[in-house]
């Protein structure tokens, strides 16, 4: 047996590896990763791929963190390894976005992964997750709280890009590979801080358990293979949720509670939120099917969960834009995040989403802004209500509503972009051509 096929089989290695792939190996400097490396210079040859090294260096431990990055630039180096650096002030972004240090950690790793894709500089991410690392997650979650999909703890490979060859290896293997082969590595002194949680259950808690339990993690793994395999039948089964990178949806109907939260989930995973989202966020979100239209509920990562008539919506939350611009004819740009024009109407049938107004009948000093408090609209066909009324009466959702761009002169409200045109503005015909007629259009 060939030295690489003690860390990894060939059976796996061909199944998370293909003939021409690019991948980038995540290295930190430590045991795991410098295995992984040496293993995919010994091996990725005969797999037909191509590799490199990627290391991000958080400024968390000072020159100790400089020293990790040194090191791997070092050792790649001396083994003709191509080697990319990156460098991120992590404590600084923690603070910046109120998160913890692990969390931000991981935000600027999977940000230049994400890059290192997007950029096509590799076809795959290799991350040194082992069997170890799995049993840890799945215990950590179970005691945070977690479902069905949680207890299948890491995944060998994710969304086709990320794959981690070791997760059937146990620390001790590696350990025994990295002695084996002489391999030089670098010890972070803070997996030895137990103020982390994952090192309190690595360094405590799971050395306890195997103290009467000495297969504590090939238990918790098994318990996730089967957990996984439950996990794919259940996905077969679950209807489609939808969604754009920024808003996600499913449609209810009368689904079981347990296809329902399958659902929520993926709804977060849709908008790109695969941690801390743990099965007491699941429930609450799931008791929006009984709850009054228009109930929201604040989420993890910035997100808001919304009732929306058949609809539970899952939302990137956006701050109320504030401010105003002046409309001056003709008009293009942008206005609270969307693009809008106001140009001179040119005969032809408006289009789905497109209003037509007299410009003659606006006052002078209209502005284009958001929705306020007080607003007041007279529906095109005459009767003025609270802005707020006629956007219910339309059936536009409340999490849509700060988003509409209107066009208003103190709290009149004359026309809304995509939406309505006030009485007031109206054209007396399309037809005309002794009226001043403008053609508003919007898109995100």
């Amino acid at each position: 047996m060939a030295m690489s096929e003690l860390l990894i089989n060939k059976d796996v290695a061909e199944r998370l590896v293909c003939k021409g792939d690019v991948v980038a190996v995540a290295v930190s400097g430590g045991k795991d990763s410098i295995a992984l490396l040496d293993w995919f210079n010994d091996s990725a040859a005969d797999l037909g791929a191509e590799f490199f090294a990627v290391n991000v260096e958080h400024g968390i431990r000072g020159a100790a963190s400089v020293a990790d990055s040194e090191f791997v630039k070092d050792f790649c180096e001396s083994r003709g390894i191509r080697f990319m650096g990156y460098v991120a002030d992590v404590p600084s972004l923690a603070r910046a976005n109120g998160k913890t240090v692990e969390q931000q950690a991981r935000d600027c790793r999977y940000a230049v992964f994400k890059e290192l894709v997007d950029r096509k500089m590799c076809t795959k991410i290799a991350t040194a997750h082992h069997m170890d690392d799995n049993a840890e997650t799945i215990l950590m979650r179970i005691l945070r709280g977690t479902g069905l999909k949680g207890l299948a703890g890491i995944s060998e490979q994710r969304e086709g890009i990320y794959i981690r060859p070791l997760l059937k290896v146990s620390r001790a293997a590696i350990e025994e590979y990295v002695a084996a082969r002489g391999l030089p590595f670098r010890e972070d002194e803070t997996n030895k801080d137990n103020m982390y949680r994952r090192n309190f259950l690595r360094n405590q808690v799971i050395p306890l358990i195997k103290t009467q339990y000495p297969e504590a993690e090939k238990s918790i793994v098994r318990l996730a293979e089967i957990a996984a395999e439950s996990e794919r039948y259940l996905k077969s089964k679950t209807p489609p949720v939808f969604g754009d990178g920024k808003t996600a949806y499913l449609i209810v109907n009368g689904q079981e509670p347990l296809i329902l939260k399958r659902q929520i989930a993926e709804c977060f995973e849709r908008l790109g939120i695969y941690s801390d989202i743990e099965q007491r966020h699941l429930d609450l979100v799931a008791d929006l099917v009984g709850a009054e239209n228009g109930t929201r509920l604040d989420m993890p990562w910035e997100t808001v969960a919304y009732k929306e008539y058949e609809k539970i919506v899952i939302a990137k939350a956006r701050e109320k834009q504030k401010d105003y611009v002046k409309l001056t004819l003709p008009f293009r740009g942008a206005v609270a995040g969307k693009t809008l024009t106001v140009l001179p109407y040119d005969g032809r049938r408006p289009k789905k989403g497109q209003l037509v107004i007299n410009a003659d009948k606006l006052p002078e000093g209209a502005v284009l802004r958001c929705r306020r408090d007080g607003d007041v609209f007279t529906k095109f066909g005459g009767g003025t209500k609270s802005l707020g009324d006629f956007l219910t009466d339309k059936k536009i959702p409340l999490r849509l509503r700060d988003e509409l761009v209107v066009c208003a002169k103190d709290n009149v409200v004359y026309f809304i972009a995509g939406v309505e045109i006030s009485s007031s503005v109206k054209a007396d015909s399309l037809a005309s051509t002794n009226e001043n007629l403008y053609i508003i259009s919007t898109e995100d």
